[in-house]
This record gives structure tokens, C-alpha cells and sequence, in this order.
């Protein structure tokens, strides 16, 4: 059964959609989805645009479609993290159950009783290449496909406890988020930064994210998110800043928006000076627990792991602010909106440039393509006959140069 409610809108489907005008929520759980488990730690989206999402109890796959689950294969169901390498293969680390490997037909296991793995608790992953980086509570774990090096705080880290671990692709450091604060390895020796020797503001590090400047975004269990641009820290807390708790477990980056993930505040986004808070009482968020953020790259959708589920938001109006001084796009305008069968579609173009507009559906798919060609200065007016679809809310996606701008638009029959 389909229900249509308008003011807010909402939209009952086999998952639970909200269209509101902060974007679309969709809830995924146990109860209307294939998802396995409704607690996920972790979520991963491969090359070919599946979600995976680590449960407590295994692993959940979703296509846009289909769903697959597997339990069986882990020695342990408690999966609390995963990667994917440049071979397709994708790793997932479990809680007492070592790493495992899945190369699309085969499954391997690696533990401390077959390999040289250090800990069979692993609790953060990330790739480099060919090699395969394993966080744990007694260290860390490099297997080049090959052989297996330890790293402990005999070796310099920070802590043994290990939460994140991130690669900076610019230099090949390996950055390492523990309870002791941050280690970073540049391939010979680590450097500590804590509370005692930098501004640091908290010790116990869950995430740490790279944006496209070489700026390293820290997310600590307690004292909000720091920014560290090699020389410079800044913080951003309860205290000062728009973010709605100092207990933040992890953090996404999209271009210059800045995801925060926090324990009981739902999630926070950052552009700019400019914070908006989303939390279960005032969006389609399924929890106020997140666990991660994920950010899929060829929809710009988010998406939320929670011990209640997983939550998606597409659409979302700030989703991309540009950073020129002056917007490329003019009077971007939709009308009449709502709608029925005809949308016009009026924009204008300050100088020459490529322009191509879209219309994507509350999935993210993108349903056609009304212009995709070279535009001269000047303002332009186009149509969409929307009479072959149903009624809903729909994307209308502008990109032009360096920008991308969404509007929403409401088909009403």
C-alpha cells in the first residue's frame, strides 16, 4: 500500500520515507528492510554502488534493490568495521573473530592463530594500496598480502587501543585515532599529538577525515572536533560553535560540508559559519546514536549507522555550497512548484560554461536528462513533462562549471 500525506509530506513505502525540506529521509531496519540487524557500527559503498553495512550480527549487502546477509561466514557475527581495497576485495574486522576477507566468491579468515595478526578485536580498517591496515586494542596489524608487521606503543603509538585509521593520500601517512590521542606514521617512526604536548582538546580519538586542502578533522569523545592544518589547530565545541555535543564519534567530509556524528545529539553539519543540527525530533533521522556517516559520492546521499537502524538523507538543500566569492548560477527557479505535468525550469549563466540539468527521484536515480551542453551568458528557460511519472517529489540538479545546485520540486496530479 502506498499513502501520499502533503504538509509535511510524507511517503509510506516498504521503508520509511520522509520528504520534508531538509531532503528525503529513508529508514532502513529489520522490520522493512533485508538489513540483518538493526544495531550497524559501520557502512561501506563499493565501487559498483552497493551499501554493506557491519551489524552486530554480520554483514547486510543492498543493491538499491536486492539485499544479502551473511552471518555464517564470520567467526564472530559482531562486525564492527569494514574496507575495500583496490582489488575489489572487501575486509571486515569482528570482535573477536579476527579479519575477514570477501573477494566476491571466497571467503578468509585471518586470526592470531593462522596469521600475524595481533588481536583478533578489530576495530578500525583502512587500505593503501595493496595493503590492508588493522586497528586493534593491542595495536596495529599492516598485511601486505603477504606478511604481517605489528606496531605497538613499543613502537611509538600513542596507545594500543586503536579507534581510527586514516591515510593521507597526498604523503602516505598513516594517521591513527586511539584513547591516548593521535599517532601519526610517515612509513619509519610516529609522531604523538595529545593533550599534553598540542590543543588536542580530548584524548580519546574515534575519527579522524582529510578534506581536499590537507586539513585533518578530528572527532574526540568529549571535546568536540578538532582542525589541524599542520600548524594551526582549531576547535569547534558545544561552547563554541553550533555543535550539539562534545561526544562525537565520527565525521564525513563532502567538499566543504562537514558531517559530525554524536552520541545522543544526532548529527551536526558544518559549511561555513553556518551549523544545522538533525536529530530524531526534528528530521528522519532513526536515532540520535550514530555510529558513522557515509557519504555516497555519486548521489551526494548520507547515510547514518545506527543502533536502531540505518537512515538516508538525499537531497538535502545545503548539500553543496560553492566556494567562489559569487555564485555561477543566477535565479535558479522552479515554477509552478508544486506542479502538475509541466515544470519550467529557469536559470541564468554570468559567463560562458557547460551546463547540464538533471531530475533525479527520491532514490537518487536519475530518471532524465533535459540539457547537457554549452551555454553563452544570458538567461534560459526550459521544461519538464513530467506526465509518464508518478506523483512525488523529485530533483531537479544543476551543474554548471564548479557548482552543483538541487531544488526540489513536488509533483502533484
Amino acid at each position: 500500500m502506498k499513502v501520499l500525506c502533503f504538509g509535511p509530506i510524507i511517503l509510506l513505502l516498504a521503508t520509511v520515507t520522509l520528504l520534508s525540506a531538509q531532503g528525503v529521509w529513508t529508514s532502513y531496519t529489520t522490520s522493512n528492510s533485508g538489513l540483518v540487524n538493526d544495531c550497524v557500527y559501520a557502512i561501506g559503498i563499493d565501487p559498483a554502488g552497493h551499501k554493506w553495512f557491519a551489524t552486530a550480527h554480520g554483514v547486510s549487502e543492498f543493491d538499491g534493490t536486492n539485499w544479502n546477509s551473511y552471518i555464517s561466514q564470520f567467526p564472530n557475527p559482531v562486525v564492527l568495521c569494514l574496507a575495500f581495497d583496490n582489488a575489489g576485495n572487501k575486509w571486515f574486522g569482528t570482535n573477536g573473530g579476527g579479519v575477514v576477507k570477501f573477494d566476491g566468491v571466497n571467503w578468509t579468515v585471518y586470526d592470531t592463530t593462522n596469521s600475524g595478526l595481533i588481536s583478533n578485536v578489530v576495530t578500525a580498517l583502512s587500505t593503501q594500496g595493496g595493503i590492508i591496515w588493522c586497528g586493534t586494542h593491542n595495536g596495529a596489524s599492516k598485511f601486505d598480502g603477504s606478511s604481517w608487521t605489528n606496531y605497538t606503543t613499543a613502537d611509538g603509538l600513542a596507545s594500543n587501543i586503536i579507534n581510527a585509521i586514516t591515510i593521507e593520500s597526498s604523503t602516505g601517512y598513516v594517521w591513527f585515532g586511539t584513547d591516548s590521542g593521535i599517532s601519526v606514521f610517515d612509513g619509519t617512526s610516529f609522531t604523538t599529538y595529545n593533550t599534553t604536548n598540542s590543543p588536542l582538546p580530548h584524548n580519546n580519538v574515534r575519527d579522524i577525515a582529510i578534506d581536499n586542502l590537507g586539513n585533518k578533522w578530528i572527532a574526540t569523545y568529549g571535546g568536540g572536533v578538532a582542525r589541524f592544518d599542520g600548524t594551526n589547530w582549531t576547535i569547534y565545541n558545544t561552547f563554541n560553535s553550533g555543535l550539539a555535543r562534545n561526544a562525537v564519534v565520527s565525521l564525513a567530509i563532502l567538499q566543504d560540508n562537514f558531517w559530525f556524528s554524536t552520541w545522543e545529539a544526532g548529527v551536526c553539519k558544518l559549511i561555513g559559519t553556518n551549523w544545522i543540527n538533525y536529530n530524531t525530533g526534528n528530521s528522519g533521522l532513526i536515532s540520535n546514536n550514530i555510529y558513522d556517516i557515509t557519504v555516497e559520492t555519486r548521489t551526494l546521499c548520507k547515510w547514518f549507522a545506527s543502533r536502531a537502524g540505518v537512515s538516508r538523507l538525499c537531497g538535502d538543500p545545503l548539500g553543496i555550497k560553492n566556494q567562489a566569492s559569487k555564485p555561477l548560477l543566477f535565479d535558479f527557479q522552479l515554477y509552478p512548484n508544486p506542479f502538475n505535468t509541466e515544470l519550467s525550469i529557469r536559470y541564468s549563466v554570468p559567463y560562458n560554461t557547460d551546463v547540464k540539468i538533471s531530475i533525479y527521484n527520491l532514490y537518487g536515480e536519475n530518471i532524465t536528462e533535459l540539457f547537457n551542453g554549452f551555454c553563452s551568458p544570458g538567461e534560459y528557460t526550459l521544461s519538464w513533462n513530467a506526465s509518464r511519472y508518478a506523483s512525488g517529489l523529485y530533483f531537479v540538479c544543476i551543474n554548471a562549471g564548479s557548482e552543483r545546485i538541487i531544488r526540489q520540486a513536488l509533483l502533484m496530479k
